[in-house]
């Protein structure tokens, strides 16, 4: 649980897109502490998936604008340059988005996805050995088979391609995960054990999770606390 520290602050946080007349969110404030758990909690089209981007500060992609104030380890990040935000994406805060699964490139095996992603967020020739025993460790930590490596996503079930989803946003070691409808989509067998397995890598790692979902359910059952935009 947590140590009464945080690891992200939110404050009247406002994002829009394009001309719109109104914010899709606006004025939202929140704080997450160190190894807790927060579900952030909405029907669908409130503004949640907009927030994860916020904070990944991955809003322009999608045509999107935010002000306002997100902190993390003592840095505003929408203020910060973007070299700097580099540095944090994906090796500090990491992201699992929506329907992170399907996105799997299909004429590559899991190894070669995994074996790029690395390199391309790295910004290193990191050594192939080096690489094969990462890869290893974080199919292990998914709970796996190291064989999956050299599999194509198609000869994988849904849950399967989700854990190598989760797998991909922890090869830096962030130290907070966004996860976005995580479990959307799967058998809800296969997704008790998919969050079984969040939660062991969560305690493993000592990780921060925003957990988003419109599930209320899934929100009670798997957050320390919530909030609802």
């Amino acid at each position: 649980m947590s140590c009464g520290i945080n690891a992200l602050s939110v404050r009247d946080l406002s994002i829009m897109y394009g001309n719109a007349a109104n914010p899709v969110v606006d004025g939202l404030c929140f704080d997450i502490v160190r190894s807790e758990t927060l579900g952030l909690f909405g029907k669908s089209g409130c503004g949640k998936s907009s927030v994860a981007l916020a904070v990944m500060r991955m809003l322009d992609a999608v045509g999107g604008t935010a002000t306002g104030e997100i902190i993390y380890e003592e840095r505003e990040l929408l203020s910060l340059p973007e070299n700097e935000m580099h540095k944090i994406r994906w090796r500090e805060i990491a992201m699992v988005p929506q329907s992170s699964m399907n996105a799997l490139n299909p004429v590559y095996t899991i190894k070669k996805t995994m074996f790029e992603t690395i390199r391309a967020h790295e910004g290193r020739k990191t050594p192939t050995k080096e690489l094969q025993e990462r890869c290893e460790e974080l199919l292990d930590l998914a709970q796996l088979d190291r064989r999956v490596l050299s599999s194509y996503p198609h000869e994988l079930s849904g849950g399967m391609r989700q854990r190598i989803s989760i797998a991909l946003a922890l090869a830096l070691a962030p130290e907070l995960l966004i996860l976005d409808e995580a479990t959307t989509g799967l058998d809800v067998t296969v997704e008790a054990d998919i969050l079984h397995t969040i939660r062991q890598i969560k305690e493993k790692r000592h990780l921060s999770l925003i957990f988003i979902t419109h599930d209320l359910r899934l929100q009670n059952s798997f957050c320390d606390r919530r909030i609802e935009l």
